[in-house]
């Protein structure tokens, strides 16, 4: 499990600032990814994946494999797995659409699995570790849980798992937390969906396409954050970077 460190959020002043940081981190993890594919188109070695666990262990097993690949990865998420990596091996496995679909899957099985542990099992470890954070947000996530989901999901870079911790142990309902980070999820997880099918098909037009639609997704998310923010301001709350 990555490390959580507690640090709290500086204040509304600086926001602007560090949320383009993170657009940039975002758009640098785009360009790392569709090298990446492009080195594997050029050097060939889609066959060598193709042969490999992917196929015998995912594609092949028809619905079970579905199952697995939503279960199996799941529980990584719920420990803190980026979603990047599953959008991206499930793009290749299975195409952009039903890749997608089983990466939002997946996500939703590692939220609820992170946010019911902390409420139910680990509630004095979290609130040991993140007291501040949770003080600063509580009010927040039991008034807009679905909102502050969507928000918070949207921005390009952040630690889905402490996120998930400090919603667990504050009094936000579960499900519409869930549902806000579901939908909050959907733009990144069909980037990178996008970005894995390219090592298959049109590589060069699909990572072009990947990386429009992920500035695109960003800004969005950007002004969604600000606005929430400034929400989050005006009730003493802090809306969490994670």
């Amino acid at each position: 499990m990555p490390e959580t460190h507690d640090t709290a959020p500086q204040g509304a002043g600086d926001t602007p600032g560090r949320s383009r940081a993170a657009a940039l981190k975002g758009l640098a993890l785009i360009a790392l990814v569709a090298a990446g594919v492009v080195l594997f188109k050029v050097m060939d070695l889609e066959h060598v994946m193709n042969a490999g666990w992917v196929e015998t262990e995912i594609t092949s097993r028809g619905l079970a494999g579905w199952f697995w690949f939503v279960g199996v990865f799941g529980l990584f998420m719920a420990l803190g797995l980026p979603r990047q990596l599953p959008s991206l091996l499930a793009g290749f496995a299975f195409g952009v659409a039903l890749g997608t679909v089983l990466t939002l899957a997946g996500s939703g099985l590692g939220c609820a699995v992170s946010f019911l542990y902390a409420r139910h099992l680990g509630k004095d470890f979290v609130m040991s570790r993140f007291e501040q954070r949770i003080r600063k947000v509580n009010t927040l996530f039991s008034r807009h849980p679905f909102a502050a989901a969507v928000a918070i999901r949207f921005m390009p870079v952040g630690n889905n798992l402490v996120t998930n911790l400090l919603a667990g142990v504050s009094d936000a309902p579960l499900l519409p937390y869930l549902a806000g980070s579901m939908l909050g999820y959907i733009p990144q997880t069909f980037v990178f969906a996008l970005l894995g099918s390219g090592v298959k098909v049109d590589p060069l037009v699909r990572i072009s396409l990947a990386a429009l639609l992920f500035v695109l997704a960003s800004w969005l998310g950007y002004r969604l954050y600000l606005r929430f923010r400034a929400l989050a301001a005006e009730e003493g709350q802090e809306l969490p970077e994670a």
